[in-house]
């Protein structure tokens, strides 16, 4: 079982069998209800369509840009299937010798990367924006 703990979520992934038969979970760190399943996996896990759950455009749109930029990537995609549903629908496609599961999880860590640069880069500036204005 692999998992790590982030500010505020949860992510494992534990291959259960020696089938393409997947447990994965991605979970607040409040809630124990799983935020994503692999709906699909295909190719010996080269392509891949995981169902995010009470998801929208704005997380689903960074993640796809996020690893659509990884070279070992050939196609990266997500559809909302109905806007009343709160899920949307990643499709990934890799290289040959890659896992799109893999891929994915690349994705999360890279775009949690981002995130955690942009709120440092924020403190910092916020800071100097205070100090500034207390010497004024």
């Amino acid at each position: 079982m692999l998992s790590f703990k982030t500010t505020d979520i949860l992510f494992g992934i534990s291959n259960t069998s020696l089938s393409t038969n997947l447990v994965i979970t991605f979970m607040s760190s409040t809630s124990n209800s799983s935020r994503f399943e692999v709906v699909e996996l295909t190719n010996d896990g080269q392509c891949a369509i995981i169902s995010l759950k009470d998801e929208d455009h704005t997380l689903a749109n960074a993640l796809r840009y996020i690893i659509v930029k990884n070279s070992n990537v050939k196609f990266c995609g997500y559809s909302m299937p109905h806007p009343n549903d709160n899920q949307c629908l990643i499709q990934i496609q890799t290289n040959a010798g890659f896992k799109a599961i893999d891929v994915f999880e690349k994705g999360l860590r890279d775009l949690m990367d981002v995130f955690q640069h942009m709120k440092h880069v924020f403190h910092k500036k916020h800071e100097e924006f205070v100090s500034n204005k207390n010497n004024i």
